[in-house]
């Protein structure tokens, strides 16, 4: 179910990619059709993340719109989620789970859905979740989208910060809450509403995850500072100054974070 000559390699827009939980050797990556008539709906595919292995990419879920090169059981296993912006993937065992979001298309009302796509069976699934979506009015168009997070997979949680949401004047706003959403459990909870060295409001930011912590920096409204939230404390502390770190104008870039302690 690969393509194998070169000349047959799909054109892919990358709108996500993430190591595969299934297999380290593997990426998993979401693109969207823009061909006239597509559904705008997510496809999945993997590829092998040796520098030296096949280029082609595996179809695991293709468009009923764009089945031409792929087996027909890719298709119609389940309904994918539809174009967003600023959503996150989170891996997790051997599944894919697709969060937040800002819709696409006038009177969408599935923002605030989540949904995971199974690499065993191949399928999408709506997920059926306990707590509230993250979100100013869930269930709504619009309003009832987040977008623009950070998410990290720690303990079989994933972990949102930050990103925007919808404002009482009709607009949107950035946001510093922090949430976690159970992988097994499939709950949403609202996590260090108090703390009172809470990052301030941030989007476009970027986190990782390390030894129960999860670190903070930049951002579209971000300053040259960096955030630690500590998973096991459940408690925000600011660290000292990167001043020779990157800064938040250098764009997206991967960084080091030297901890102690």
């Amino acid at each position: 179910s690969s393509w194998n000559e070169a000349e047959e390699l799909p054109l892919l827009s990358v709108n996500a990619a993430v190591q595969s939980p299934a297999n380290p050797e593997k990426v998993c990556i979401l693109h969207c059709p823009l061909l006239w008539g597509s559904d705008h709906r997510y496809e999945v595919y993997s590829m092998d993340a040796a520098p030296d292995s096949d280029p082609a990419p595996e179809p695991l879920f293709v468009s009923a719109t764009n089945n031409d090169k792929a087996p027909s059981k890719l298709v119609e296993a389940g309904i994918a989620p539809k174009k967003r912006h600023g959503f996150s993937l989170a891996p997790y065992g051997s599944s894919l789970f697709f969060l937040c979001g800002l819709q696409h298309f006038p009177g969408d009302t599935t923002g605030s859905f989540v949904y995971c796509f199974s690499l065993e069976e191949r399928v999408w699934t709506e997920v059926e979740y306990e707590g509230t979506f993250p979100a100013t009015n869930p269930g709504r168009p619009y309003s009832g989208c987040r977008f623009g997070q950070s998410c990290v997979v720690y303990n079989r949680h994933a972990w949102i910060f930050g990103g925007f949401v919808a404002s009482e004047d009709g607009g949107v706003e950035p946001t510093n809450s922090l949430f976690s959403f159970d992988l097994e459990e499939h709950r949403w909870e609202e996590v260090a509403k108090m703390s009172p060295e809470k990052p301030p409001v941030m989007s476009g930011h970027h986190a990782v995850a390390f030894d129960d912590q999860i670190f903070i920096f930049g951002g579209d409204e971000g300053a040259q500072n960096a955030y630690c939230y500590n998973m096991v404390q459940s408690h925000w502390s600011q660290l000292p100054p990167l001043l020779l770190g990157p800064r938040p104008s250098d764009g997206r870039v991967v960084y080091g974070l030297e901890t102690s302690g």
